[in-house]
């Protein structure tokens, strides 16, 4: 539940919120104030992502006094949101949607908090947006190659996995999504060694919370020289012009990491592709940049890559490929 000490619950409306009520339906509202009080049912299935976010944004807010609490006090809302995530949660993200799950952004320089793994919420402090589509009641509509596994017992089991595209698909996304080269580098198979669970000490990878990941990789050096007037100077939604192959194209900054700052040396980052999406003849490419270490790679921050819908073949310059990664 949720508690007010400062207004009596019986007066305020929030509280009061039946699952029928019409402030329910308001989107903006329910981001302010979350969907009533958590007594209140959900009965949305269609809007789970917007549920869930809005959640771990009003939950992200507080300050833990032990670290290790970070997810533990949250335990209780996931219980509740399972009536809709029937397949549960992984470290605080949902398994149904949990390419959108590991998008979050940070709202401000986030510190680590120690015992969670990097590419979950739970392991940094501080304010956290979660990411979902433009049509949110439709996460997985331009599919992209995405495998997940966990590792269990000594075994690595595949828990998440983007759909393969339907004819019905296929018809939505046009010619163009289905002949870029991102499409076409799926089609490869991954020159990249097999995930070997045994170079890592026992149990090392299920306490740790790994995941071992099965993506397209884009490497490509961030532009930021371009900003685009009356953007704001720093952190989340400042966008950059960026030229691949002559064609002008948008970097969007969706977090306010410090790691984004104009690098000193022009060195080629990876990226993950977790999701695309398109609007108004923009196609967006969300993507997860890569610390690589010595046996797995950390997680960090968001980007978004706009490119016109009618020129993805520029993206070529960006050398996708099939990866295999493993995140701590």
């Amino acid at each position: 539940m949720q508690c007010s000490e400062s207004l009596n619950q019986t007066k305020s409306w929030a509280h009061l919120l039946c699952h029928n009520s019409n402030f329910i339906q308001d989107e903006w509202l329910e981001a302010q104030v979350g969907s009533g009080c958590l007594r209140n049912p959900v009965h949305q299935p269609s809007r789970r992502l917007a549920h869930y976010g809005a959640k771990i944004t009003l939950y992200s807010y507080r300050s833990m006094t032990k670290d290790i609490d970070g997810l533990n006090a949250f335990t209780g809302i996931l219980k509740q949101l399972e009536i809709l995530y029937k397949e549960g949660f992984f470290w605080g993200l949902p398994v149904a949607d949990f390419q959108w799950g590991l998008l979050w952004r940070s709202q401000s320089p986030p510190k680590r908090r120690v015992g969670f793994p990097t590419w979950s919420w739970a392991g940094w402090e501080g304010g956290v947006w979660a990411a979902h589509p433009f049509d949110i009641k439709l996460p997985r509509q331009f599919p992209v190659h995405l495998h997940i596994w966990k590792a269990l017992d000594g075994q690595l089991v595949q828990f998440f996995r983007t759909p393969q595209g339907t004819d019905e698909d296929a018809n939505n996304i046009g010619v163009a999504f289905q002949n870029d080269p991102v499409t076409k580098s799926a089609q490869f198979t991954s020159t990249d060694p097999e995930f070997d669970i045994r170079v890592y000490p026992k149990d090392v990878p299920q306490k740790a919370g790994y995941l071992f990941v099965e993506a397209i990789a884009f490497q490509f050096i961030p532009d930021y020289s371009r900003p685009i007037y009356k953007t704001r100077e720093r952190g989340k939604y400042e966008l950059f012009v960026m030229s691949i192959r002559g064609t002008s194209c948008r970097i969007k900054i969706m977090s306010t990491d410090i790691e984004l700052d104009p690098p000193t040396q022009q060195i080629k980052r990876q990226f993950l592709l977790l999701a695309r999406d398109r609007r108004e003849g923009l196609v967006y490419h969300y993507l997860l940049l890569l610390h690589s270490q010595e046996h797995a790679a950390a997680r960090g921050t968001v980007l978004e890559l706009l490119v016109p819908e009618d020129k993805l073949e520029v993206l070529k310059e960006l050398e996708p490929r099939k990866r295999r990664v493993v995140l701590l």
